[in-house]
C-alpha cells in the first residue's frame, strides 16, 4: 500500500505507539474475558484507522484479528470475509504484505475446506464455474489453496520476500520472529506455512508439489549460509518424507539421513534438533517387539544432548521430551473379595516411582456408598479408620519403562477395606479401591423369572446353611 512521509512520520511518533498499544491490550484482555464481540469493536476502530493512514502492517493485523472474532460470532461469514482479504490483497502494491495476505487466503480456505471436508468430499467434482464456495468440491479448494500458496510465493515477488526480515513483521507474525534464527526471512514463513497448509489437505496429489516447494527452500538456504535455518529445512524435508513414505523402509531411511547430519552437525549446539528428531521417532516406535530397546534409545539420546549441548537455546526440547519418557505413573488392580486370613493382592504397574505408600483402611459405611470420588476428596479418611501403612523403596533402573510389583498384605477381619497407594513423587491423587473380607460367596440363577441365590463358602465353594 501507498505510504507518504507524512503517515511515516505519524506511524513512528511515540505517541501514535502508544495509542495503538493501548487498543491491543484492551483487545487481548477482552478476548481473555471470552467478549468476542466487544473485542471486536476495537479491532474495527483500529482497523478503519489502519485504513485512513495507510498502516498495513496494522492493517493486516486487524484484518487476522476480524476474522478471528467475526469466525467466533458468526462461522457462516468465513466466505465474505475472505472476499474482503482478497480486495485488501489485490489493491495492496506491496509485494511482502501482498504476499502474506495471500498465504493467509491458502490457509482460510483449508480451514473452511477442513471444517468442512465431510460434506464436501461427498459431492461430484465439479468445473470450477461458480464463486460459491459453498457449492465447491473438493477438486475446486484443492485447486484454489494451491493457487494461493503459489501467489504467495510469487517468482517475481522473491527476492522482495528473501530480503524481508522477519523480525519486521513481530506485530504480525508473534510465532515466528520468536524462532528468528530458523526462520530468519519471511521467505522462510512463507514457505514454511504454505507446506504445512498443503499437508494438512492429506491429498496424495499434492505430495510432488510440497517436494518441489522442499527443494526450492534448500535451494535458497544453500545460497544463504545460514546452518541453522538450512539444518531446519533439511529436517522437516526428511520428515515429510518419512511421513508420507513411496517405500516401506521409509522410517529406516529417515534415521539413516538423520544420523547421517549429526555426523555433519556434531560440533555445533544446534546438533540439539537432529537429537531431539532422533529420540522423537525412538519414544513414538510402534513395533511392540523392539518397544524397550527403543525407549531406551529414546532416554539415551536425550541424556546425551543435554551433556553435550547444555547451553543451546532450545535444548528445552530435549529436556521436555526427557520427562515425558521418564513421567512418573501409577496404576493397580487386586481382589475385590479376599478370603480371612488370606492375603490382599496387589499388582501394582509403576514408572519411575522412589517410593511407594500403601495404606489400609476399615471402612465404616455400607458398600452402595462407595464412590471413586473418595480419593479425590479423602472420604476413605472421614469413612473410615486407617488400619496399617507400608512404606516400600522402589528401584529405578529403567525409569522410562513400566514395571510390574505384586504386594501381598494379609488380612484376617471381615468387612469392607479400602486400600490407598501414593508415590511421592506423583501429585496425582492416590490409586484406591474398595474390597471386602468375608467366607460367603454368591451363586445365581434363573428359575421360571426368578432370581434364585445360593450362598456358598467362599473358599471350599460348599453350601452354606442358614446363609
Amino acid at each position: 500500500m501507498k505510504r507518504c512521509s507524512v503517515i511515516f512520520i505519524l506511524v513512528m511518533s511515540p505517541l501514535f505507539i502508544y495509542a495503538q498499544t493501548a487498543r491491543w491490550n484492551e483487545v487481548a484482555e477482552l478476548e481473555n474475558q471470552s467478549l468476542p464481540k466487544s473485542a471486536l469493536e476495537v479491532v474495527n476502530r483500529i482497523y478503519r484507522q489502519a485504513l485512513q493512514t495507510g498502516n498495513s502492517p496494522e492493517l493486516i493485523k486487524a484484518l487476522i484479528h476480524k476474522l478471528k472474532y467475526e469466525t467466533a460470532i458468526d462461522l457462516d461469514r468465513l466466505p465474505e470475509q475472505m472476499k474482503e482479504i482478497e480486495q485488501v490483497a489485490a489493491a495492496d502494491a506491496n509485494p511482502v504484505e501482498q504476499s502474506l495476505l495471500y498465504s493467509l487466503l491458502a490457509e482460510m480456505y483449508a480451514q473452511y475446506y477442513q471444517a468442512n471436508a465431510y460434506s464436501i468430499n461427498q459431492r461430484t467434482e465439479l468445473p470450477m464455474n461458480t464463486d460459491d464456495i459453498r457449492e465447491w468440491s473438493k477438486n475446486r479448494f484443492i485447486q484454489t489453496i494451491a493457487g494461493w500458496v503459489n501467489l504467495s510465493l510469487s517468482p517475481d515477488k522473491e527476492k522482495a520476500l528473501q530480503s524481508a526480515k522477519i523480525s519486521a513483521y513481530k506485530e504480525i507474525l508473534t510465532g515466528y520472529t520468536a524462532s528468528g534464527n530458523r526462520y530468519p526471512t519471511v521467505y522462510d514463513f512463507l514457505l514454511n506455512q504454505g507446506i504445512e497448509t498443503l499437508k494438512n489437505l492429506n491429498d496424495k496429489e499434492l505430495y510432488a508439489t510440497i517436494s518441489k516447494l522442499y527443494e526450492r527452500w534448500q535451494q535458497f538456504r544453500t545460497s544463504q549460509g545460514n546452518r541453522l535455518a538450512m539444518l531446519t529445512v533439511q529436517l522437516d524435508y526428511l520428515e515429510f518424507r518419512w511421513r508420507y513414505p513411496q517405500s516401506n523402509d521409509a522410517g529406516t531411511a529417515y534415521l539413516q539421513a538423520l544420523s547421517e547430519l549429526e555426523k555433519q552437525y556434531r560440533k555445533e549446539d544446534c546438533c540439539v534438533e537432529i537429537l531431539y528428531r532422533k529420540a522423537l521417532y525412538y519414544r513414538d516406535y510402534s513395533g511392540e517387539d523392539k518397544r524397550e530397546e527403543s525407549l531406551k534409545k529414546a532416554y539415551e539420546t536425550c541424556l546425551n544432548g543435554i551433556e553435550n549441548y547444555p547451553s543451546y537455546e532450545r535444548i528445552g526440547l530435549l529436556q521436555n521430551l526427557l520427562a515425558d519418557i521418564t513421567q512418573s505413573s501409577l496404576s493397580v488392580t487386586g481382589n475385590n473379595a479376599v478370603y480371612p486370613g488370606q492375603n490382599l493382592e496387589l499388582t501394582v504397574t509403576s514408572k519411575n516411582i522412589q517410593h511407594l505408600t500403601v495404606e489400609l483402611y476399615r471402612i465404616h459405611a455400607p458398600a452402595s456408598v462407595y464412590t471413586n470420588r473418595w480419593s479425590r476428596e479423602g472420604q476413605y479418611k472421614k469413612s473410615g479408620r486407617l488400619l496399617e501403612t507400608h512404606t516400600l523403596p522402589f528401584t529405578n533402573e529403567f525409569p522410562y519403562l513400566n514395571q510390574d510389583t505384586i504386594i501381598r498384605i494379609p488380612v484376617q477381619t471381615p468387612g469392607n477395606y479400602e486400600y490407598v497407594l501414593h508415590a511421592d513423587n506423583i501429585r496425582e491423587r492416590p490409586a484406591n479401591q474398595q474390597f471386602s473380607v468375608s467366607r460367603l460367596a454368591a451363586v445365581a440363577r434363573s428359575v421360571d423369572s426368578q432370581r434364585e441365590y445360593l450362598v456358598v463358602d467362599r473358599m471350599s465353594g460348599k453350601p452354606l446353611t442358614g446363609a
